[in-house]
């Protein structure tokens, strides 16, 4: 009997011990981040219906981070209701004075306050939405309340309480903590 390349010493094939490639990292539990430097080896991907495992997130781009901050759900309730109260009190004010034309003696001097008023209130919320500056809303939600105070002179009724509340609530939502805390980070002014 002849001896082939492929025949050991007693006439079987020789042993040799079986190379596999080095099994991947096991992926951490769901929910977890991955261990840092134990990703998925390039150009190999999960199979199917199984989650990607967590690594670290990319670096931000350069010159990123002061404007970056979450805001606060107050701080855009107060831009929001800042829209609505400005932007209907200009729109019937318009209406108003095209429709009535003349205004005399006290009440005209106060419409044109309160539409300068409504005016400032809508840019101030553009103002505060964009980071940049706080105090033109506070200023105008407090001028807002000092001019429904003055035409409460000439007839109180119920629903002008509420055009006290709404004012009150843009102070309210910009002057506590967490709305500060965001303007600083920010870099807006504010009060």
């Amino acid at each position: 009997m002849s001896q082939t390349p492929y025949d050991g010493p007693n006439g079987q094939y020789p042993q040799h011990e079986p190379t596999y490639p080095a099994a991947p990292p096991a992926p951490a539990p769901h929910g977890q981040p991955q261990p840092y430097g134990q990703s998925q080896p390039y150009g190999q991907s999960q199979p199917y219906g199984r989650p990607q495992p967590y690594g670290q997130m990319p670096p931000a781009p350069a010159g990123a981070g002061t404007g970056t901050a979450r805001r606060p759900g107050t701080v855009t309730a107060a831009a929001v209701l800042a829209f609505v109260v400005g932007g209907l009190t200009l729109l019937l004010g318009l209406i108003g004075l095209s429709a009535f034309g003349e205004l005399d003696g006290f009440t005209g001097p106060l419409f044109v306050l309160v539409l300068i008023v409504a005016a400032a209130e809508v840019w101030g919320g553009i103002q505060v939405l964009g980071g940049k500056d706080a105090r033109i809303l506070t200023i105008a939600a407090g001028a807002g309340i000092v001019l429904n105070l003055l035409s409460l002179i000439g007839a109180f009724e119920g629903r002008s309480l509420l055009s006290f509340v709404i004012p009150g609530l843009i102070l309210y939502f910009l002057l506590n903590t967490p709305a500060k805390a965001w303007f600083d980070r920010v870099g807006a002014t504010h009060f």
